[in-house]
């Protein structure tokens, strides 16, 4: 397996961030687009209303959500949020694409089958403290997003090329297996472990400018680390056989601890009965060091234990606009709407490939990912009893549109670039349904209660405010 191929097969291992979870090429999309970070807003209620919560943004959860709307508190407030997320990372396992299998060992499966791997992470997600004055209003918070841990086993999918070679550098770029395979070129097995985590710590000042108009905005320090493994095995001497550990070819290591600074900031105008908010998250950016190692079956210039390449790569975190609005028709009833864009385009950057230049040319161009468009409701209903007690009810819905990275082909032959489109393959929008309760215990004492479900991610979550 040649090393450009190799270290582009098992890079890119940030990409979904995301969400996420970014480009670093060596690991697969399934690591890519199934690695996202959840960059939801923190806390259960903004959680069990669909994410739509910058327009509301009345907790000490806004810290981070809305700082303008801090301004609202009228009392100091404590939050703390306990999380658990269950998510799904997804990959083509095995199969064959482009064409029909051959029959011979492996490849007996038509069309490509994709395998799930699991995944789970519970914590302290969140806490703030906000300190409101009469114009203005201070506060402070910790927020950690889901650590993304994964281990993987792909067996690698078959799938028809013939044409040019990447020796040669012509089009479509398959591996020099297929002058004995009669045109069938192979993902190559691999074992993946990632480990990716990621936390912020802020400061936070809103102000209000009359007329029902506020302002705020929150600087913040983010910690990123990543660790993760990635092992590629030869099946040069076996093209339609099993993964032989016998047989390893190369490994990629993703390693890295890094520090940034950002800010978060947002308006918030209230008419009444009408609230109309908008909110801009200013992504950081990493650095972490990718390296590709030649192991004991690899051929090439690299001997056996020699470090093919080492480069640092930069991971930027995807910017986000939000516009919300809220409405009361009645007291006790809520609703409340939200827009939501994030530039995961800032996920593709420049990136050195290790490939031949027009192979190289050919990624660069088919390589895509999508903005994701995220439109979100939530709706609330508030019962107050009399002791001070209140019970609220709350469900949300929420869409978001595929923003995996793809690679842009002929659906029907792989074309330009076969291998990429099997590493990359296109994947689905997911629509999330959410619930939850909020109970007043004491007059100043509350606890949520969250849920987010759909059909890759769940997510449940549990926070409480105090007020003194």
């Amino acid at each position: 397996m040649s090393l450009g191929c190799a270290r582009n097969a098992i890079g890119y291992a940030l990409l979904g961030l995301l969400a996420a979870a970014v480009p670093a090429r060596g690991q697969g999309s399934e690591d890519v687009n199934a690695g996202q970070f959840d960059f939801s807003l923190p806390g259960a209620r903004s959680l069990a209303m669909g994410g739509a919560f910058v327009a509301l943004a009345d907790d000490a959860t806004s810290a981070y959500s809305n700082p303008a709307g801090l301004i609202q508190l009228g009392r100091p407030e404590v939050s703390l949020e306990y999380r658990g997320w269950d998510f799904d990372a997804t990959a083509i396992d095995h199969g064959h694409g482009f064409g029909s299998p051959t029959g011979i060992g492996l490849d007996n499966v038509p069309g490509t089958v994709f395998e799930s791997f699991p995944s789970s992470t519970s914590g302290v997600s969140f806490v703030s403290l906000v300190y409101p004055r009469s114009r203005f209003a201070f506060g402070a918070f910790a927020h950690r997003f889901p650590k993304f841990e994964t281990t993987k086993d792909i067996q690698g999918a078959f799938f028809d090329c013939s044409g040019g070679t990447l020796d040669t550098d012509t089009e479509p770029y398959c591996q020099a297996l297929v002058a004995d395979t009669n045109g069938v070129d192979r993902v190559q097995p691999k074992e993946q472990e990632i480990k990716i985590g990621l936390w912020s710590a802020g400061a936070t000042l809103a102000v209000r400018l009359g007329h029902g108009l506020s302002l705020g905005f929150s600087g913040l320090y983010y910690s990123f680390s990543i660790d993760s493994t990635n092992l590629v095995y030869s099946t040069f001497d076996d093209p339609f056989g099993p993964k032989d550990p016998a047989k390893l070819d190369l490994m990629s290591t993703q390693k890295g601890d890094d520090h940034a600074f950002a800010w978060n900031g947002g308006f918030r105008w209230s008419l009444g009965s009408l609230v109309l908010a908008g909110a801009y998250r200013r992504g950081p950016s990493f650095d972490y060091t990718n390296t590709v190692t030649a192991k004991i079956a690899h051929i090439g210039e690299c001997r056996p234990e020699q470090d093919c390449s080492s480069e640092t790569v930069r991971f930027k975190v995807p910017d986000t606009f939000a516009a919300g609005l809220a409405y009361r028709p009645i007291p006790p009833l809520t609703l409340s709407f939200q827009y939501d864009f994030v530039q995961f385009t800032d996920l593709l950057g420049p990136q050195s490939s290790g490939l031949p230049p027009s192979a190289g040319r050919t990624l660069d161009e088919g390589l895509k990912v999508d903005d994701a468009h995220r439109f979100r409701f939530g709706v609330e209903y508030l019962k107050v009893f009399s002791g001070g007690q209140a019970l609220s009810l709350r469900g949300g819905v929420w869409h978001d549109n595929d923003h995996r990275v793809y690679f842009d082909h002929d659906p029907g032959t792989g074309l330009p670039y076969p291998q990429y489109a099997m590493l990359f393959p296109r994947g689905e929008a997911q629509t999330h349904g959410s619930g939850g309760v909020g109970l007043v215990l004491q007059p100043h004492f509350q606890v949520d209660l969250g849920f987010d479900v759909s059909d890759l991610y769940k997510t449940l979550s549990v926070s409480t405010i105090w007020k003194f």
